[in-house]
């Protein structure tokens, strides 16, 4: 294990801009079981958190030893206990008109996480304009781990939800690169993926994808 020799930087610049809140979407470190290894990163992200609320979902890095309030992560952050686990590990906000929620891929049930999805996007129909949705594993990716790996992200359940409730952004991890979808809806297990242009795009992005289907 060899601490981040960059994040020191990157929470400082972030610092800089003091946003209204910073989302990480996890492998914050090496082996969450090792409790020797957060204080450094804890450390680092200090000028960030000093400033920012600070929001971690659990990697598969970031795991153990065991789940819940005996795991390390739950006893180094202090998140909304407003999941019917009532634990650290998945959890909702609101900020101004923003509704955020974070899933845990690696403890507890991710079918029963989307049922608690479902009832806070219900419960936040009309008294937010923006719905962000945050978890490690992602559902469409590029990367060396792929789409879904091992089936952690439950896309066949996930994705129509996303949809029925307009989730405005999903942001993920575990593939360590850094890739931008254009808004899509749909796309998963044979449905055909239907694009959104965005307003300035012209639709070409869209008519150049009809073409190469």
């Amino acid at each position: 294990y060899i601490p981040s020799l960059q994040w020191d930087d990157v929470a400082r610049e972030l610092a800089g801009e003091a946003p209204l809140f910073v989302l990480d979407t996890g492998d914050f470190i090496y082996d969450g079981a090792e409790t020797g290894q957060w204080p450094p990163e804890m450390n680092s992200t200090t000028p960030l958190s000093r400033v920012s609320p600070f929001f971690l979902v659990m990697g598969n890095h970031d795991d153990g030893p065991g789940e819940g309030p005996g795991a390390t992560f739950n006893n180094v952050f202090n998140y909304p206990l407003d999941g019917p686990d009532g634990v650290d590990d998945y959890y909702s906000f609101v900020t101004g008109n923003v509704l955020v929620v974070g899933l845990s891929n690696y403890s507890y049930s991710f079918d029963g996480q989307i049922d608690w999805l479902r009832t806070i996007l219900e419960a936040h129909v009309s008294d937010v304009d923006w719905r962000i949705v945050f978890f490690h594993v992602p559902i469409w990716s590029s990367g060396a781990h792929g789409s879904n790996e091992d089936d952690n992200a439950r896309a066949d359940r996930l994705v129509p939800l996303l949809d029925e409730f307009g989730v405005d952004l999903v942001l993920n991890g575990h593939d360590h690169d850094y890739e931008r979808f254009h808004p899509s809806r749909g796309g998963y297990g044979g449905v055909p993926r239907v694009w959104t242009p965005l307003p300035l795009d012209g639709a070409t992005f869209l008519q150049t994808v009809q073409e190469v289907i």
